[in-house]
């Protein structure tokens, strides 16, 4: 994607064009919400103004924390990041049980052409000394890990551990660090994944909810155990404890596969550092096929084992390749339509991100319990699996969309994957 001419930038605005992987996420959102979700949970004495004092303090430190989406028009249509003054909005509202429910509903609000920043805040409070906090991002600016740190950061800040937090730094996009490669075309076309009979098709608003459990640390402990007496990991057992859950809706004579995706992390593999602190995109996405009468291990070392491959090819940008550009959609009348066209005849799948250990916040100020995040599903995935690990706790968030899943359903799911989990660590 070709930059503005000089001539042509909007005078200390400009900062580059976006990418072809952040530009495929701009075009999914106008098909089903993208965006992504970091939230905390805890008490102590936290209020307004400090966190209004800390979201100033750390948006100053990211170029991708200030700036709006625009779309250049005409022959060479294209979008582009342009900066902003405007500082992160901070929405309030009442700290309840509920809390979550009403943060994925407010997490899938798109943010539109020129809106700025690409970033809001909702602050959940109390009467007391209890208190939840969400940081909504669009995601071509962000992803689960830099995410995550950006509200630690923003948290750390807020009790002085200002020093701590690393200076203003502006790096290059995935597609620039990541070099080009032959996308891999060995191996047989995968099956067609099973349609999951009780996921009904699109019909009405999304309507998300989050279902979360934890394993505390004696569990995860014994799960850390278990993944290095089996040489398998910690995504593996997860993916095939959240495939065999999904095996379940179907008969005990039902052959076939479901698709895994996994959005992995690209910052070991770029051409040059990124620190997880830095806000952008550096993910892919890699989608397994999974059969579901196979034994456990089987499906957790086969989810492993593709996942690993795929890096090992270097198959990095074959997700946003695969797609054709995305000048070709902006430049035509009904690009965004045919768009959705296409995103919707995509096969079924389910997603699983884990974003690993958080680090921990030390606070005499404050206790943070939860650091985790969250993202909806697109029109075909069934649900959106989110894990994160904060003080030897790993929580577990499970994004659905309530129009689309029957209560009595989804909880079996639930149980079925947390069970899975147990019963095999």
């Amino acid at each position: 994607m070709q930059n503005l001419k000089e001539s042509e930038r909007p005078q200390g605005q400009f900062i580059r064009s976006l990418d072809q992987a952040e530009a495929n996420f701009w075009l999914y959102d106008r098909a089903s919400s993208m965006n992504f979700c970091v939230m905390a949970e805890g008490e102590g004495s936290f209020s307004e103004e400090s966190l209004r004092k800390a979201l100033d303090l750390i948006q100053s430190k990211h170029a991708l924390a200030k700036v709006q989406i625009l779309k250049q028009a005409g022959q060479d249509s294209h979008l582009y990041f342009a900066t902003s003054d405007k500082k992160i909005p901070i929405q309030k509202d009442f700290y309840s049980p509920d809390w979550k429910s009403k943060l994925a509903k407010e997490t899938i609000r798109l943010f539109e052409l020129g809106d700025s920043p690409l970033i809001r805040t909702i602050f959940y409070t109390s009467g007391n000394s209890k208190f939840a906090i969400g940081v909504i991002f669009h995601h071509s600016i962000g992803d689960g890990r830099s995410g995550c740190r950006f509200l630690l950061d923003v948290l750390r800040a807020s009790t002085g551990e200002a020093d701590e937090i690393e200076g203003d730094s502006e790096y290059s996009s995935l597609m620039e660090l990541y070099p080009a490669e032959e996308l891999y075309k060995g191996g047989p076309k995968p099956e067609k994944p099973l349609a999951i009979p009780q996921f009904t098709r699109k019909k009405e608003e999304q309507d998300p909810e989050i279902i979360s459990f934890y394993l505390e640390e004696e569990d995860v402990d014994s799960l850390l155990k278990t993944s290095k007496q089996k040489k398998i990991s910690f995504h593996g057992i997860l993916g095939a404890s959240q495939v065999t859950a999904l095996a379940d809706f179907f008969d005990k004579g039902q052959e076939g596969v479901l698709y895994l995706s996994t959005p992995a992390d690209l910052r070991p593999h770029l051409s040059h550092p990124v620190p997880d602190s830095a806000l952008g995109l550096y993910i892919s996405l890699f989608t397994t096929p999974v059969n579901i009468r196979d034994p456990f291990d089987m499906k957790a070392k086969a989810i492993m084992n593709d996942v690993r491959a795929r890096i090992g090819r270097r198959e990095g940008r074959a997700f946003y390749e695969l797609l054709p550009p995305s000048e070709q959609f902006l430049e035509k009348e009904d690009g965004l339509k045919l768009f959705q066209l296409l995103m919707s005849r995509n096969p079924q799948s389910s997603l699983l991100s884990n974003v690993g250990i958080i680090p921990v916040l030390s606070s005499d100020e404050i206790k943070v319990k939860e650091l985790s995040f969250t993202v909806h599903p697109a029109l075909t995935q069934t649900i959106f699996t989110t894990v994160t690990t904060y003080e030897n706790r790993m929580a577990i968030n499970i994004n659905y969309d309530k129009n689309r899943w029957k209560e009595a359903d989804i909880s079996q799911f639930a149980y079925s994957f947390r069970k899975n989990i147990l019963s095999n660590s």
